[in-house]
């Protein structure tokens, strides 16, 4: 008798926790547009030093990089409707390697290399997964996606 409790107790959990329904257009243009403003904000932060000393600019960049990190997280803990799931993983990709790579940035800022902060800034410029976020910012656009700051 315990043990059937205990079986059911562990369906109803499981069906609870496992409920991963795709959210609807306006759900996910919000999660979108909130996603790309905390992005814009944090390659903003990122390339405008302002004279400031290498410590300011390195925690600068490591709130930014916080603010990537959440859009990042946010994006990749949602069901987007079904047919923007292959461009949101598209999405997700980028915000991530953007993520580890204002990482670097804050590293480097904060030592003072200049060599390493030119690296970041190469590996970013040739990144295979910032260049096909235009193709799936384009690709949710033409679907009739609001998708915010991603569209600028």
């Amino acid at each position: 008798m315990r043990a059937a409790a205990f079986a059911i107790l562990a369906v109803v959990l499981v069906a609870g926790c496992g409920g991963s329904s795709r959210l609807s257009k306006t759900e996910f243009e919000t999660h979108l547009k909130r996603d790309a403003l905390l992005a814009s904000r944090a390659t903003t932060v990122a390339s405008t030093a302002n004279g400031e000393t290498s410590a300011v600019y390195a925690q600068r960049i490591a709130h930014g990089q916080s603010e990537m990190h959440k859009a990042a997280i946010d994006l990749a803990s949602i069901a987007p409707p079904k047919d923007a799931e292959a461009d949101t993983k598209t999405l997700i990709t980028a915000l991530r390697f953007l993520d580890v790579q204002l990482g670097k940035l804050s590293d480097a800022a904060a030592k003072g290399n200049s060599a390493a902060a030119r690296a970041v800034s190469d590996a970013v410029g040739k990144s295979k997964e910032l260049a096909a976020v235009d193709a799936a910012v384009k690709d949710l656009q033409r679907k009739g996606y609001d998708v915010g700051l991603f569209g600028h």
